[in-house]
């Protein structure tokens, strides 16, 4: 007997900042602006937000949540369809609503970074930083696991594609394949 080994993983270059899909639909947020170092669970604290559907189809269990205030500074990523009230809630978002498991941030200098829940805990563990924009990773930070000292641990000497469905673990093949589609939305 012969055997097939099938593997797949899929990952993106240099993907320019979203814009809004039309002017946000949620309100203005009081500015709480995240410093570019700041732990991903504050990215989305930002001034706006505004939802869109894309891998279930339904607008009340979207899957990608844009965040800015005039342009896209922040994008999370659930293709669980768990953050329709956390898009439409300002309450709910800013004081620890469901969390997405990827977070992408473009910042103004053309850096990006990527946040990931990768255990679907709630809380992001993995953060990568291609500071160039080129589509590779030069820096990468791990939280410490529970009953170690609080914080990250970094190191900037890596080479890793910075935005990556594989990165987490998924609950099922069905929820990683919508994670690619709604990645995907994003790219040009």
């Amino acid at each position: 007997p012969s055997f097939v080994s099938l593997a797949w993983t899929t990952a993106w270059g240099d993907v320019p900042a979203p814009t809004f899909p039309g002017p946000p639909d949620a309100g203005p947020w009081p500015p709480a602006a995240a410093a570019v170092d700041a732990d991903p669970r504050t990215w989305l604290a930002g001034p706006r937000f505004v939802a869109r559907a894309v891998a279930t189809g339904d607008p009340a269990r979207c899957d990608v949540v844009w965040s800015g205030a005039t342009s896209v500074e922040v994008v999370g990523v659930d293709p669980r369809g768990t953050l329709g009230a956390f898009a439409t809630s300002a309450e709910g978002g800013a004081r620890g609503g469901p969390r997405p498991p990827v977070l992408l941030r473009f910042l103004p200098d053309g850096a990006r970074a990527a946040a990931y829940d990768r255990d679907l805990d709630g809380d992001p563990d993995l953060v990568l930083w291609d500071r160039d924009g080129d589509g590779i990773a030069e820096r990468r930070e791990v939280r410490r696991p529970a009953g170690v000292a609080p914080g990250w641990d970094g190191d900037d000497d890596v080479a890793l594609p910075w935005l990556r469905a594989a990165w987490v673990a998924w609950p099922d093949d069905a929820t990683a394949e919508r994670a690619v589609r709604a990645l995907r939305s994003l790219a040009p």
